[in-house]
């Protein structure tokens, strides 16, 4: 959506998310169900700071597909940029292409107007590039406004739906992601007892 003009005689390349979109970290979620805990920073941080996760299935092939073909790939992530280094570390070890002349990993903090929600980092790669391809595994990827009510996520997704799996590819994450934030209203400070109560309800409201 943040491509403007006509980008026909711009280079080719994918913008990707980089959290259950290429990298799997299902090794971090099994550690915080054998602790009893939710998804906190500490633990999140430590886990990116050992650049263990595996790549998910068929992502560097795709990745390395594309980068034979000239297509340069974008990693845009929510991950802090404190992290960046890591972050690189780990999408290096399991074979993802690193463009060598240009920053291609972009993260929340790196410029002040690059926030969580990623069209300003978007539209950033889509001034110097055709954008082929967005991948991702939250709403949050494609579009802003995903920290929406059920319902508003619904109508929003639905008005582009010809985009979905031909030039926006959304791939499933069960873990965790703005869709799970929506069944609890966005709110952080609810109790294990009080997300339990919400979520089920949600589930008998879908019936």
């Amino acid at each position: 959506l943040e491509q403007q003009g006509d980008p026909g005689e711009l280079p080719p390349a994918v913008i990707a998310d980089v959290d259950e979109t290429l990298l799997d970290n299902s090794a971090y979620e099994a550690d915080r169900i054998r602790a009893g805990g939710r998804y906190e920073a500490v633990s999140w941080n430590a886990w990116v700071q050992r650049a263990e996760a595996r790549a998910v299935p068929g992502a560097v092939e795709f990745a390395r597909h594309a980068a034979e073909r000239g297509v340069t790939l974008f990693y845009v992530t929510n991950r802090a940029a404190i992290l960046e280094e890591k972050t690189r570390e780990n999408l290096a070890a399991v074979g993802f292409p690193l463009a060598p002349d240009r920053d291609t990993v972009l993260m929340p903090g790196e410029r002040p107007e690059w926030t969580s929600e990623k069209a300003s980092r978007r539209a950033e790669v889509a001034r110097s590039y055709r954008i082929l391809l967005l991948i991702g595994d939250d709403l949050g990827d494609f579009v802003t406004g995903a920290r929406a009510r059920p319902e508003e996520r619904v109508a929003l997704a639905e008005r582009y739906a010809p985009r979905w799996q031909t030039d926006w590819i959304l791939l499933p994450n069960p873990y965790y992601g703005s869709w799970e934030r929506a069944l609890v209203d966005n709110r952080r400070d609810l109790s294990d007892e009080e997300i339990l109560r919400l979520k089920l309800e949600r589930l008998r409201g879908s019936d």
